[in-house]
């Protein structure tokens, strides 16, 4: 291991946080698209999948601390949709 290479693995451990909190942030990004596909998988109708495609390509574009929320916020709507839309096919 050469000097700078020690130097680097030294820095990292004794500031571990930095590379911890990316780590906590691309796990939480990992989450939230993978919980925008799950919701985009139930999802039959075409309007409103061209609706969600739009607004993750929206969303995607916005600071990463804004994404989150934004994504939050898509899950829980397009979720509401999905609920209001089941009752109103069901039948009375």
């Amino acid at each position: 291991m050469d000097n700078g290479e020690q130097q680097q693995q030294q820095q990292q451990q004794a500031h571990p946080w930095p590379q911890l909190e990316l780590r906590r942030r691309q796990l939480q990004q990992y989450r939230h698209e993978q919980l925008v596909h799950v919701v985009y998988d139930q999802v039959t109708d075409p309007g409103l999948q061209a609706v969600v495609d739009d607004a993750v390509r929206t969303i995607t574009t916005r600071p990463p601390a804004e994404q989150v929320q934004l994504l939050e916020n898509l899950v829980a709507n397009v979720r509401a949709w999905l609920r209001h839309s089941a009752r109103a096919q069901a039948p009375p």
